[in-house]
């Protein structure tokens, strides 16, 4: 059995390697040079059939020329305009001194009706070819040129006509030719053959009127149209021949169909079973069209003759190879077997070993490399130990630290569990995940209870806000990644509702990824009760103290009437002191009591229709001596008609006097002031503007 050696492993791939390099080469070159043979091939068929369409368009020229010389003769006019001399007999015979080579079987004369007055055969004389369409087209004035079947014939003859004028330019009727095929035909016929092909002239109408094959004579290529049908019933033009289809030549017939200039395609023959080239040129002048076809046979073949050989010499090139790389490797492998060995003795541990190799090529590096990687494993050895012995001292340090992390770890977890704060730890879809004994102690679920449920649903303590303020806590903790902190009202499950103050909090990954929430509530419910009773108190100390107050202020402008008599200078001023301080803690009182019923609740707004003009020129007055004392310069601008509004006129004064002293306390001295109400659309707008800072 043959050794799966390295030498052999090298022989065996390279041979692959040109064996498979070689039928690819064999089959590029085939289908290479297939290639351009075939294109030669198309390149020489459409210059042939160029050719032959132009030596066509030759006779078909003097034909016409021919006829067209008879027609611009005197006595062609004269004779029918029945003005000639001569009598039929003598017009046949001028007639026939025009086909001297006896190319002509017919030369005749049309009258305007198509009836023949003189013909050099005289079988067709008052015959009537009105329908044909060389008469049609001379009669039209052009150069009449069509290939008619006659009634009784096998070959289509070869129809030339041109009109006749009287002096008056109008056309009095046509000089026909009638020639013979055979010169055209044995002439296409030698050319193409000369090339191993085959041709056929085919009409506008896909009939084929002249071919090598006389199976294909006068049937259409691929179908015949209606319009072709009608055409050729109307006119006759296959006498005695039953219409008949060649379906397997329908894509040259499309071809025809399509044609716009001279061109050549590959066509598969489903009759002879070969693939052929065919070529399709216009005969120029005419509605004639010449078709060529080659079979590609014969360069197909010697083709493949070229692949065979080149098979044969990448076969004889890879045994030579073979032979010549077996011959090299058994010289340049030969210390192989040595660093086997030594590469053994290596892996058992024993690197004290050397490699002699005196090679001055890779395999000699490859021995020196060895060497030093003996030593350099010994090295590595010694270090790896030492590196082995510090990193289990490093283990046993980081074991130690790990226990003491441990034990950090139990007393938070102590602290957790032992937090009068609820606390609860959940995925970042808010399923609860931890929740420490304090859960029940405020909220009266189990742990069991909560973990796995949506922390703050109606199945558990929450549900009892607007669900708009719970979509603003999601928003927060997961959109934007932030903490929140505030008060919620929650249930508890003996169905009593309580305050907390909750802060939850996200934890992120290294890539900011929420990975869990950890939220801490604490029951406020006790410190909520405590605000209000003080807010009650202050409430109702409010009210006590508005009546007292009252009578000073009432007694203190009866004395400074004079309803007790009349008062020093000094006693005013004393009284207009008291009754000052008296109005500002009237003011305190009012502010306290708002504040008290705003926490309770129970401010009452008494809104009516008020005119805010009104109310801005009583502040305005109010701070008249504030205003003059800083000299300050006061700009207003009330809109016409502005309509009353519907609000507290106390509370809407409680806002302009914020809005003015607040401006004129904040504006330097000679500054200004401009103060602008008006209505837009159906809002009112307020706007204060000064000069102070801010």
């Amino acid at each position: 059995m043959l050794r799966n050696s390295l030498k052999n492993k090298i022989i065996f791939y390279l041979l692959l390697i040109v064996f498979i390099g070689g039928v690819i080469a064999t089959f590029v070159t085939y289908w290479v040079t297939l290639d351009i043979f075939t294109k030669e091939a198309k390149d020489d068929l459409q210059v042939l059939t160029t050719k032959q369409a132009d030596s066509i368009n030759q006779y078909f020229s003097s034909s016409s020329n021919l006829v067209k010389t008879i027609a611009k003769q005197d006595e062609t006019r004269k004779f029918l305009e029945n003005k000639n001399p001569l009598t039929e007999t003598e017009m046949t015979n001028w007639l026939s001194g025009y086909n001297l080579d006896q190319m002509y079987p017919a030369i005749f004369l049309l009258d305007s009706l198509g009836k023949v007055v003189a013909s050099t055969d005289q079988s067709i004389v008052d015959q009537n070819f009105s329908l044909s369409d060389y008469f049609s087209d001379a009669m039209s004035g052009q150069n009449g040129i069509a290939v008619v079947l006659n009634s009784g014939q096998t070959i289509a003859d070869y129809y030339f006509a041109y009109p006749v004028y009287n002096e008056q330019s109008e056309i009095i009727g046509v000089v026909t030719a009638r020639r013979s095929p055979d010169v055209i035909n044995n002439s296409i016929k030698a050319d193409i053959n000369s090339k191993k092909g085959e041709v056929m002239i085919v009409n506008d109408l896909g009939i084929v009127v002249f071919s090598d094959e006389t199976n294909r004579l006068f049937k259409s290529l691929g179908y015949f149209s209606e319009e072709a049908r009608a055409e050729i019933e109307s006119k006759n033009l296959l006498p005695g021949i039953a219409l008949t289809e060649l379906p397997k030549y329908r894509i040259i017939r499309e071809k025809l169909d399509e044609y716009e200039e001279p061109t050549t395609f590959g066509f598969y023959n489903e009759d002879l079973q070969k693939q052929e080239i065919v070529s399709i040129t216009s005969i120029s002048g005419t509605s004639l069209f010449l078709v060529a076809e080659r079979n590609e046979t014969e360069f197909v073949d010697s083709t493949i003759q070229i692949a065979k050989v080149l098979a044969v010499v990448v076969f004889l090139v890879a045994i030579f190879t073979a032979l010549i790389v077996f011959i090299l490797m058994s010289r340049f492998l030969r210390p192989l077997p040595q660093l086997k060995m030594v590469s053994e003795e290596y892996g058992a541990g024993k690197l004290d070993r050397e490699i002699k190799i005196d090679t001055k090529d890779e395999l000699g590096d490859l021995g020196k490399a060895f060497n030093e990687m003996a030593s350099k494993l010994r090295r590595s050895k010694e270090e790896i130990d030492r590196k082995v012995e510090e990193q289990t001292r490093e283990i046993r340090e980081q074991r130690d630290l790990l226990q003491k992390q441990t034990h950090d770890l139990l007393k938070f977890q102590q602290a957790v569990e032992s937090a009068s704060d609820m606390i609860v730890i959940t995925d970042p879809e808010g399923t609860i995940l931890y929740a420490n004994p304090a859960t029940e102690k405020i909220s009266g679920y189990s742990r069991k209870e909560a973990i796995g449920k949506k922390a703050g649903s109606k199945e558990l303590w929450g549900g009892q806000m607007e669900k708009k303020y719970y979509q603003q806590i999601w928003h927060t903790i997961k959109t934007k990644k932030k903490p929140f902190i505030g008060d919620i009202k929650n249930k508890r499950k003996n169905g009593v509702a309580y305050d907390t103050q909750v802060s939850i909090a996200p934890v992120l990954d290294r890539d900011g990824k929420v990975i869990f929430f950890i939220g801490l509530e604490r029951d406020i419910t006790h410190e909520k009760e405590i605000d209000r009773e003080k807010t009650e108190f202050v409430s109702l100390a409010s009210h006590q103290l508005r009546t007292p107050l009252s009578t000073i202020n009432w007694y203190t402008e009866m004395l400074l009437a004079g309803d007790a008599g009349k008062l020093t200078e000094d006693q005013k001023n004393y009284l207009t002191e008291i009754f000052q301080g008296n109005k500002r803690m009237v003011n305190l009182v009012h502010a306290l009591l708002n504040v008290s019923r705003i926490e309770l609740g129970t401010l009452a707004v008494e809104p009516e229709p008020t005119d805010l003009a009104d109310i801005s020129e009583s502040v305005l007055e109010e701070l008249e001596p504030q205003i003059k004392e800083k000299e300050l310069k006061i700009s207003k601008h009330y809109q016409k008609n502005l309509p009353k509004v519907k609000v507290d006129p106390k509370l809407m004064r409680v806002v302009l006097q914020n809005l003015f002293s607040n401006a004129v306390k904040y504006t330097h001295e000679k500054g200004s002031i401009k103060v602008n109400i008006s209505q837009e659309e159906k809002e009112i707008l307020i706007t204060v503007q000064d000069t102070g800072y801010g």
